[in-house]
């Protein structure tokens, strides 16, 4: 039987050299099968002279910034030695026939200048579907650090990008040192957190929330007084759903010689508002967090962060690793245990890791890599070839004004290799794409539990082997979500659902195969609407089956007392798929549902949910054994619930008019079963929706 574990965190690692300026670990359990090839690049590819050659590049990003689908790199840049003034960004365009400075046929107007950029976010701000541009610049390095103001470029209905920084960001001349980006509130669009860290002008951190349209207003009342009054500060930062229950937490990392000097753990609750939360201090001996990186590295469902950090000076390069835990904390992996902590070995002194990288670099091999972009004058690396072989220091030296960027540059699934100095870029192209032996897809039903504490909840799963040649082999189910509880599984004959196996044994799935599950939860503690997520995951499968809100997650609530309990289910006419069909565009559509009430008596108003702004409206009625409506169409209905009484519902679709793509994992409908008093959820279920 499972219960929420703790563990041993132990990583065994693979270093070797891809490129220089990038040290690169291949994460591999202790004990665990390697499916691991040999990753091969081709010789580098030079683009000469597509840089400007002034000054050198300090921030990049990565996005498609002229709608051909490849992915494009943004570059913003610096003097050296510093100058207190701005130079022209510019975008390198990764056409099929190479690598080309885009920049005049991408903005359409002026080009922004920047100082010292520290951060950038490249999201769809204004809502159309296309890369937008957010850097933060931090300004001139030097006293008195008066500051810059932040760079904000919008796309057009014709393609390109414009500089609305003028208009569309507060003007204000700040030190901001990081940005990250993400929908805190919840109202479906992008904003940014600027990591303001000190400064002439002694401006604080603060959100940047977007109104939907790419307008942006600057708001810091959900931040700390000790963030605000630059008290506590942070040189870097990551919006990141750190539990999973689909909230974005802030991830900060401490810039503060002479204060507290805590990594920090900024727990959201979706509506703007978070909870602080200290994951601990930063390691003995460092001063700064300037990179954050979070990565389930281990493969047990729950994140590692990977914290940057330096001494004073930025020199000699350190990682800081803390571990997720099954009750939501966190907790710092000791040095002992790193056999990728590399600071206690032969690095140049001015070595540092501006960035890190967690992408996969193996073909065949299921687990993370992680890639570390050095500054140094003259690093050398540190490698490994076998797990266990004592670290090589081969002397590869390389110049340190480069930036990188991991990226796939013609769409083969490869991780190429991006560096650009101030005139001159590379890609170095990786020959055999990784991934893994198996893809898995899953799905659970129902999508909504409701139980009293220490009682136990059960859903059914299935996990798909997709590939066809390849058995998926110890194939097992787990919990995602940090929760108070025990979980189990066991396998069941797809044909029946009767249990076959042992509890919480993994089984190995033929290609093309199906293998179905009972999943139970029991609470130990009261929770109300917790999104919960499964891993289903094989030894020699890629990383866990994707997790799809409403395909393959359950919202789950557990009280002190006797609750109402809805078990739903939904047809649709023939072929009866799960997929409700809108004949056109503006056409109708229509399914059936139904939903026991296995908990205590109530009244509860049950409504159908429209998803992911689909232009469609929905209204139901309750109906009688022969599927006629007791009362015409509503919004919603009351329905009075006895323990083990069946209700059954019809519900109408109205498409307004434009198509909706075949997307159901995004385009989908929800009833929803909740207290007619309280809103709380006691029973859901959910169909896709798309116009023929």
């Amino acid at each position: 039987m499972i219960r929420a574990p703790g563990r041993a965190w132990k990583l065994r690692a693979n270093f070797r050299v891809i490129w220089p300026g990038m040290l690169v670990l291949s994460a591999m359990l202790t004990g665990g099968q390697a499916w691991s090839q040999s990753t091969n690049y081709a010789p580098p590819t030079q683009y000469y002279g597509v840089g400007s050659g002034v000054g050198y590049i300090n921030e990049s990003a990565t996005g498609d910034f002229n709608g051909d689908g490849r992915t494009d790199v943004v570059v913003a840049r610096s003097y050296y030695p510093l100058q207190n003034q701005g130079i022209p960004i510019q975008i390198y365009l990764n056409l099929p026939r190479g690598i080309i400075d885009g920049t005049s046929s991408v903005i359409n107007g002026s080009v922004p200048t920047t100082v010292h950029p520290r951060g950038s976010v490249i999201a769809d701000f204004n809502g159309d579907g296309k890369d937008d541009i957010f850097i933060a610049d931090h300004g001139y390095d030097a006293s008195p650090f008066p500051g810059a103001q932040n760079v904000l470029l919008l796309s057009r209905t014709d393609g390109k990008l414009e500089d609305k920084t003028a208009t569309n960001l507060p003007q204000v001349v700040d030190f901001s040192h990081s940005a990250t980006g993400g929908d805190i509130d919840g109202d479906g669009d992008i904003d940014i957190y600027v990591g303001n860290i000190w400064g002439q002008q002694q401006i604080g951190p603060y959100f940047l929330i977007n109104d939907g349209s790419g307008n942006f207003t600057a708001d810091d009342s959900m931040l700390p007084l000790s963030f605000r009054s630059l008290s506590e500060k942070f040189t870097s930062s990551l919006l990141k759903d750190m539990d999973f229950d689909g909230n974005l937490d802030l991830v900060l990392g401490p810039h503060d010689p002479n204060g507290p000097r805590q990594n920090v753990l900024m727990k959201g609750h979706g509506d703007g508002t978070f909870t602080y939360t200290r994951l601990g201090p930063i390691r003995s001996g460092y001063n700064d967090s300037v990179h954050i990186a979070v990565e389930d590295i281990t493969r047990d469902g729950l994140p590692e962060i990977l914290f940057s950090i330096v001494p004073p000076g930025y020199a000699h390069a350190g990682i800081q690793v803390y571990t997720g835990k099954a009750d939501g904390s966190f907790v710092e992996v000791p040095e002992s245990e790193l056999a990728f902590f590399f600071t206690a070995y032969d690095f140049n002194a001015s070595s540092w890791i501006k960035s890190t990288f967690t992408p996969r670099l193996n073909s065949g091999d299921c687990l993370p890599d992680v890639a570390f972009d050095l500054v140094a004058e003259s690093p050398r690396f540190l490698i490994s070839n076998l797990p266990d072989n004592p670290f090589v220091n081969p002397g590869i030296d390389t110049g340190w004004m480069t930036q990188t960027e991991i990226l796939d540059v013609d769409g083969d699934g490869a991780n190429d290799i991006f560096t650009a100095n101030s005139t001159d870029a590379t890609i170095t192209r990786q020959i055999t794409p990784p991934g893994c032996p198996i893809k898995l897809v899953s799905a659970v039903l129902p999508t909504s539990r409701s139980v009293q504490v220490g009682q136990t909840a059960t859903i059914f799963g299935a996990m798909i082997n997709l590939s066809t040649s390849v058995d998926a082999t110890n194939c097992r189910v787990r919990m995602t979500a940090p929760i108070a509880g025990r979980f189990d599984y066991q396998t069941t004959d797809p044909a029946g659902n009767q249990l076959t196996g042992s509890p919480n044994t993994p089984v190995n799935i033929p290609p093309r195969g199906v293998q179905s599950f009972v999943l139970a939860f029991t609470p130990s503690e009261p929770m109300t609407g917790r999104e919960l997520g499964f891993g289903f995951v094989c030894d020699n499968s890629d990383t866990a089956a994707d997790i799809v809100r409403g395909v393959n997650t359950y919202s789950f609530s557990a009280s002190t007392g006797p609750v109402p309990d809805i078990i739903a289910i939904a047809q649709t006419p023939a072929p009866n798929d799960g997929v409700v069909r809108i004949p056109t565009p503006g056409g109708n559509g229509v399914f059936a549902m139904a939903g026991i009430n296995i908990g205590a008596p109530a009244t509860l108003n049950v409504a159908p949910v429209i998803g992911n702004g689909l232009p469609v409206t929905a209204s139901i009625c309750q109906t009688d054994s022969m599927g006629a409506c007791l009362s015409p169409p509503s919004a919603s209905v009351a329905a009075p619930f006895a323990t083990d009484q069946v209700r059954t519902f019809t519900v109408f679709l109205q498409d307004q008019g434009e198509a909706v793509a075949f997307d159901p994992g995004r385009n989908r409908i929800k009833v929803e079963f909740r207290n007619a008093n309280g809103g709380e959820l006691h029973g859901s279920t959910g169909l896709a929706v798309m116009t023929q």
